[in-house]
């Protein structure tokens, strides 16, 4: 029997730096990946639509349009609004880091901080995340059921975000029940008995058994987070030490 040849994934790298770009080319297409590069954010949003990579990896300061604006495009008007997002700039402020958030991106990585190995092990996370959410998709329609310990909180947050949904996700423990509350993939509250917030949830990815449930529903919105919800997801991995 014929083995089945495995899907390579497509990356998009979107960086004025030609030198700098390239050498990362390189490096990704050594490690399997189909790799599109442009300096150009007009390209690189053309690329998107047209592509419909698995990745897209860029700087903030973009030939036309910036790396903020092509977030937010490809986040309101692409083929691909769920794409994973990272910036991979040199740019180390909170305030870019956060407005980068804010626009839609996954992740955030400074250049001088995020040695190659490190970039390519963040990448081959992302892109297997997105191999297992499309996995997951036709489970998404109506809601889910699963077990911690099969699957983290985190992870479960992660899917939910990227697919943009709208619900209730019940979390529990055995003894004790929480919820977290999405609109459009973002987390507008979270309730753990007295706990409200960001802080239920910090208190909530520590579980490792009881089960969770999502129930996709329109839900009277009562926004009491305000944070970028892949910026939560990043912190949630930083307190677990899952940080790649």
């Amino acid at each position: 029997m014929a083995e089945t040849k495995k899907t390579r994934s497509k990356l998009l790298l979107v960086d004025a730096d030609e030198q700098a770009r390239l050498l990362i080319k390189e490096n990704l297409i050594k490690e399997d990946y189909i790799v599109f590069d442009t300096g150009n954010g007009n390209v690189a949003l053309e690329i998107v639509n047209r592509e419909k990579p698995d990745l897209v990896i860029s700087d903030i300061f973009l030939g036309e349009m910036n790396g903020f604006e092509l977030c937010q495009r490809i986040r309101d008007t692409s083929n691909v609004p769920t794409v994973p997002f990272v910036f991979f700039t040199a740019i180390d402020d909170m305030l870019t880091e956060i407005r980068g958030f804010r626009c839609g991106a996954n992740d955030y990585l400074v250049k001088r901080h995020t040695k190659r190995q490190d970039l390519l092990l963040r990448i081959e996370s992302m892109v297997s995340q997105v191999n297992a959410f499309e996995k997951e998709k036709a489970t998404l329609r109506d809601g889910f059921l699963g077990k911690l310990g099969d699957v983290s909180v985190i992870d479960v947050l992660q899917l939910l975000a990227n697919t943009a949904k709208t619900g209730n996700l019940l979390i529990s423990d055995g003894t004790i029940e929480g919820n977290v509350y999405f609109m459009k993939g973002q987390i507008f509250n979270a309730t753990l008995g007295h706990v409200q917030g960001e802080d239920a949830i910090y208190d909530m990815i520590y579980w490792e058994d009881g089960f969770f449930r999502f129930t996709q529903e329109e839900i009277p919105r009562q926004s009491v987070i305000a944070s970028p919800t892949n910026k939560i997801i990043s912190k949630c991995r930083r307190l677990l030490g899952k940080e790649e």
